[in-house]
């Protein structure tokens, strides 16, 4: 908020200053006009430092206005997104962010956990797969996930040899 004291003192100088003006009307003596001549040059000058401060802070807080409006525009964007996707098990306790549906012409893609929190959309890349389960890697972050239920390989049998 604009300080108040600030105009209030560009108000009051002014003010005097008008009042100095009025008095030289009547002044006759030009050791006296100088002087108040250069009185009213400092009051004018402290009038236009409180008037350029208040400026000044105006600015600033016109600048935190647009910013603060550009952050509840980018949270209000990201609330659509959100609502476009929805945490699934994908088995055994792993987990995703799933497109919801066939809400879009968007083919179906998993999202990153950490980066959805972190109010990003990183879609998931399948590098590779072992069972039922997959892996995914997320190109923003770099993290790897199995997602699905993990199934024990069998165990292998060794052939013995019967030259011993």
């Amino acid at each position: 908020m604009v300080d108040l004291s600030l105009l209030a003192g560009a108000a009051s100088s002014l003010r005097i200053a008008s009042d100095v003006a009025s008095s030289l009307v009547g002044l006759r003596d030009h050791q006296l006009l100088q002087t108040k001549v250069i009185e009213l040059q400092r009051l004018i000058l402290d009038a236009q430092s409180s008037a350029t401060s208040a400026q000044m802070q105006q600015m600033e807080l016109v600048q935190q206005i647009r910013d603060l409006q550009k952050e509840i525009e980018a949270f209000n964007n990201w609330q659509a997104v959100t609502q476009r996707y929805e945490l699934v098990d994908m088995g055994g306790d792993t987990f995703s962010y799933r497109l919801k549906g066939n809400l879009t012409d968007e083919p179906a893609h998993l999202l990153c956990t950490n980066c959805f929190e972190d109010r990003r959309k990183s879609v998931l890349q399948r590098t590779s797969s072992h069972g039922t389960q997959k892996q995914y890697q997320c190109p923003a972050c770099k993290s790897t996930y199995w997602l699905g239920q993990h199934t024990p390989s069998p165990p292998r049998q060794v052939r013995r040899s019967s030259e011993w």
